[in-house]
């Protein structure tokens, strides 16, 4: 059985209010604990912390090393329970570049409290240092069966603000080797920034018009591992818009996915690439739980429904949407006048799109009841259909 992997992930203001405590200008190392809310995907636990727990007076002692009293970790467990949370204790290594491995050290005293941890609030204990030298942070999830204590290592933990910044654990997250046919994409923003975005897991939801080009563009640009989430197949209609699929595709109602995977497989240069195959529908349970196994994800759906779903992500499972469409503006006579393409961040700390005027509730409504599908309805109400195309309304 395939170990479920795991990472952490939190909010710029959160890193920063962690920050400000954990590295000391008198360059000695400390600690304090946290909560954490459990996000699960199909194959990907993720650890969101919130609520910074402070050391009250006596509860830490800070001596060149740090250590934490039992007391302190009861409090906080127990605060955790009360509100379905987890545990994080955390501890600074003022003078660590990269990842950190874990001394023996500091290793026996987070596992010291990791059976206690999980008996009082039922959810493992996660152990998380940074490196003051870099800001790199690493984490590990404890586990406690019976007498015998472990921990998983994270693969990346990962912090959402004005920028996407990813600390990688290199052993289970190499770093990818550069391709030739990438020069002129790394020459742009330089080695790092592309080692750093090529091992990103991202999703593309929808593979129409718009979000078939972005998939192949993703896969062109190096990334390792992209994925796409769609579950209708390839129509006649389709092909005017559809890059890459063929008239084959449409007289055997391939799936979009699948010419998708095609044309991605086709376009990569990252020198290992993997694509990720979901005939799914992210309004449904298995869709909702596979988007949490990303890092990304570019919404290029074209219902309400869908989109209003991708718009709660970022803020309840801190993976940020990139959300686009076409605007259509036409003549009285119903033909194209004009379009015009926007894209919208949807992260913590910007406004969601119903917020800023992209998704409107009545018409996720009326999706979710299914009346844009029914030809009588739209008829007596008037009301435009969404569908065929990704689209945007007016708007800021």
């Amino acid at each position: 059985m395939t170990p479920r992997r795991f990472s952490v992930a939190m909010t710029k203001a959160f890193d920063e209010t962690l920050t400000r405590h954990l590295i000391r200008s008198d360059g000695q190392e400390d600690l304090c604990l946290a909560m954490y809310a459990p996000s699960t995907g199909a194959e990907r636990d993720t650890a969101l912390l919130r609520d910074a727990c402070l050391p009250l007076e006596g509860e830490r002692k800070v001596h060149g090393n740090a250590s934490v009293t039992g007391r302190y970790v009861l409090r906080v467990a127990r605060q955790a329970r009360n509100l379905g949370l987890g545990v994080v204790i955390l501890h600074s290594h003022p003078g660590g570049r990269g990842w950190q491995e874990l001394s023996d050290l500091d290793a026996d005293a987070e596992a010291s409290y990791a059976q206690l941890v999980e008996q009082v609030t039922g959810q493992p204990l996660v152990g998380i240092t940074l490196a003051g030298k870099d800001h790199t942070w690493s984490a590990r999830r404890w586990s406690a069966a019976g007498s015998a204590v472990d921990h998983v290592d994270a693969e990346s933990v990962r912090v959402l603000g004005a920028r996407l910044e990813v600390s990688w654990n290199d052993q289970l997250v190499p770093v990818p080797a550069p391709m030739p046919s990438q020069l002129r994409t790394v020459s742009a923003w330089g080695e790092r920034p592309q080692a750093d975005m090529a091992r990103l897991r991202v999703l593309v939801v929808g593979a129409g018009s718009v979000g078939m080009d972005v998939a192949i563009r993703l896969a062109a640009t190096g990334i390792e591992k992209v994925a796409v989430m769609d579950f209708d197949v390839v129509k006649e209609v389709n092909r005017d818009r559809l890059v890459a699929a063929t008239r084959r595709d449409a007289r055997l109602r391939v799936p979009k996915v699948d010419v998708a995977e095609r044309a991605c497989r086709s376009a990569a240069t990252a020198a290992s690439f993997e694509f990720g195959r979901h005939q799914l529908d992210v309004t449904r349970t298995r869709g909702q739980s596979t988007v949490l196994d990303y890092d990304v994800i570019f919404s290029c759906v074209d219902r309400p429904w869908p989109r209003a779903v991708l718009n709660q992500i970022p803020y309840t499972d801190l993976i940020p949407v990139i959300d686009g469409g076409i605007g259509i503006d036409t003549f009285e006579t119903g033909q194209m006048r004009n379009a015009t393409v926007r894209t919208h961040i949807v992260r913590p700390g910007r406004p969601c799109l119903q917020c800023n005027g992209q998704l409107d509730p009545a018409q996720v409504a009326r999706d979710r009841l299914g009346l844009f599908d029914d030809p009588t309805y739209i008829e007596r109400s008037g009301q435009p259909v969404p569908g065929k195309q990704n689209e945007v309304p007016p708007g800021p």
